[in-house]
């Protein structure tokens, strides 16, 4: 079983977000409990969630919702996104890569067998101007479409929690668009 820094160690990058990157979490094997509160060591997230499969569909959902909701942003438009460097434009090609980065990345980040390619998280959001209140939407779409195709409740919020680890790397701005200070913290290679 990976510890949680063996697990980030191992991850390359995050692509399961914003933009031809990824919202993501480390690498984090571990017990489960049965119905009858039985401990099921060794099953990975991956494995608890339902697989590649689920993993896809969560990912494509994902990627859907979030090209509806203006919340999001993905495009990088308006007043949350004056001064950000990066532009991503919707198209097919764009789509589909956002899609597949985003369904490596949280097959990788729970332990499948799937390695994720793309950037680092920083990297791949640097100069977005993505804002808590984007990254916040982008996570609730994640999690309905986990809910959607049928993610346990426990399994859910475990990858939403990996999800969390990388916040610092994606949201650059606040609430009001200001910059966020840079807090040195150690980074761990993806």
């Amino acid at each position: 079983m990976r510890s949680r820094a063996a697990g980030r160690a191992a991850v390359t990058v995050v692509g399961a977000a914003m933009v031809v990157g990824v919202w993501g979490g480390c690498q984090w094997g571990g017990s489960t409990a049965n119905s009858a509160g039985q401990s099921l060591p060794g099953r990975s997230l991956f494995e608890r969630v339902g697989g590649q499969d689920t993993l896809r569909r969560v990912a494509d959902d994902t990627v859907e919702r979030s090209l509806r909701d203006p919340r999001v942003n993905l495009s990088r438009e308006g007043p949350a996104a004056e001064g950000a460097q990066a532009r991503w434009e919707p198209t097919t090609e764009n789509i589909q890569r956002f899609k597949e980065q985003l369904g490596a990345f949280l097959m990788q980040v729970s332990g499948g067998p799937r390695a994720y390619r793309g950037r680092d998280m920083r990297e791949s959001h640097r100069g977005m101007g993505i804002t808590e209140a984007e990254f916040q939407a982008f996570r609730e779409n994640l999690r309905a479409a986990m809910s959607s195709a049928g993610v346990p409740g426990p399994e859910s919020r475990e990858m939403l929690r990996l999800i969390d680890d990388y916040r610092g790397d994606i949201v650059e701005s606040g609430p009001l668009g200001r910059p966020l200070p840079d807090r040195g913290r150690e980074r761990i290679p993806m």
